[in-house]
């Protein structure tokens, strides 16, 4: 969402919001960032927030060490893993020189640019992402090994898997970021009508089980938290997707079966 800037200050007045993270990459991808308290936001929106760019591999020599970070407006979130008191946003940035020209590592500036000259030659772009990682144990004072969290395998259940509740804080600290991960989310407004067969408890978590006319037998599982409002007397259950996410095959012919929200 496209924010002004006289919004982000009212933004950061009502949520009670104390430090914003001037996030940036360095040339290999790494994230960086320093914070700033809210009445440095003048400055940030006007010229950018000097930093010490020497101190960041490739970005420059003590002789060029000066450069600027400028907010992004439309990229302001909340970092819901930080206190509600005091809160923590975090704002990605242009990294400009002292003349206001942009700098030629920026990575952000590079895509941006990249996007341009393919869309001069009729060309458009659409990116994801997919985030793949290791969970590993800590030791006694609270390093990381390079012991494994567990010794599942591809797609095994608990008490193998001892990361299902990773998983589920990831899905819903991004939710709570804006970003919903892909699935079946249970919402009495969505689109996919199913046929309720079963709601079944699972620890912390909630696993909602129901069937659709293009499936056959009960294919649509669910986990959702426990405090989820959906009813085990109820005829139906709805969801909310992305149908262009979702792939149907018929088992015989395996040919493709166009999706349709009922």
């Amino acid at each position: 969402m496209k924010y002004s800037e006289s919004e982000i200050r009212q933004y950061v007045a009502e949520e009670d919001v104390k430090f914003l993270r001037m996030t940036f990459f360095d040339l290999t991808g790494n994230q960086k960032n320093m914070s700033i308290l809210p009445d440095a936001l003048d400055r940030a929106f006007s010229a950018g927030i000097a930093f010490d760019a020497s101190a960041i591999p490739g970005f420059g020599d003590e002789l060029r060490s000066d450069l600027f970070l400028q907010p992004d407006t439309s990229t302001l979130c909340l970092l819901p893993w930080r206190p509600d008191h005091g809160r923590v946003a975090r704002l990605f940035c242009r990294i400009l020189r002292s003349d206001g020209t942009p700098f030629e590592g920026d990575s952000r500036a590079l895509l941006q640019k990249a996007v341009d000259d393919a869309a001069a030659m009729g060309v458009s772009f659409a990116f994801g992402s997919e985030m793949e990682f290791y969970l590993f144990r800590r030791d006694e004072n609270g390093e990381a090994t390079h012991i494994p969290y567990d010794n599942a395998g591809y797609m095994d259940i608990a008490p193998e898997d001892k990361g299902e509740n990773v998983r589920r804080e990831i899905c819903l600290t991004l939710e709570q970021m804006g970003i919903r991960p892909e699935g079946f989310v249970p919402d009495p407004e969505g689109t996919l009508k199913c046929g309720l067969l079963n709601v079944e408890v699972m620890g912390r978590d909630v696993s909602v089980v129901g069937t659709h006319p293009a499936f056959q037998g009960a294919a649509i599982r669910a986990i959702i938290a426990s405090d989820a409002p959906v009813s085990r007397e109820a005829a139906e259950v709805r969801f909310r997707l992305k149908p262009h996410k979702v792939l149907l095959f018929d088992p015989q012919t395996e040919r493709r079966i166009p999706f349709q929200a009922v």
